[in-house]
């Protein structure tokens, strides 16, 4: 719709002002955030019985905006519930030290289907969609993408121990 498109821009244009101040970003704290996340997103599934199972030292933190890390994980973890088959597992760790905080590394992986590795990097595009089935405009993993990359991160697929995707995330040490 109109709305949710202008409500789009506006959210790319504010994203664009503070990527030129990310370096001023304060630590936040990852786990405690994808905990939060977690917990709405299995009320919003309680229905189809999603569970999730977020693990990773408290204390791990990333100089990110938080609102871009809860739209870029919130993105990941509800395309994980929503394609999965009802179980979402997150693993947080840290990555490459570094001078002032090290690198870190988010995992996220279902227990679904699983994404064609061929058709990855169409999917991370604007409006691509994997499965019409579900309601969506495509957005999701594009976004997600937008955020990481423009915190100087990386995003992979691979195949989930559990059978479906897993989606590795990846952001350098400061």
């Amino acid at each position: 719709t109109l709305t949710e498109m202008e409500l789009l821009i506006r959210r790319q244009l504010e994203r664009a002002a503070r990527s030129t101040r990310r370096t001023l970003n304060q630590p936040v704290e990852i786990v405690p955030v994808l905990r939060r996340m977690a917990h709405s997103l299995a009320r919003l599934y309680a229905a189809e019985g999603v569970v999730f199972d977020v693990q990773g030292a408290s204390a791990l933190t990333l100089r990110i905006d938080e609102r871009d890390l809860m739209e870029l994980c919130g993105n990941l973890l509800d395309n994980a519930a929503k394609y999965g088959n009802g179980r979402v597992d997150v693993h947080v760790q840290a990555g490459s030290p570094g001078p002032r905080c090290p690198g870190v590394r988010i995992l996220i992986e279902d227990n679904g289907p699983g994404i064609e590795a061929d058709r990855f990097e169409e999917l991370l595009l604007r409006g691509v969609r994997g499965d019409q089935r579900r309601e969506g405009q495509g957005l999701g993993l594009a976004i997600a993408r937008q955020l990481i990359e423009a915190y100087g991160g990386t995003i992979s697929l691979a195949r989930s121990t559990l059978g479906g995707a897993a989606l590795h995330i990846s952001f350098p040490p400061r």
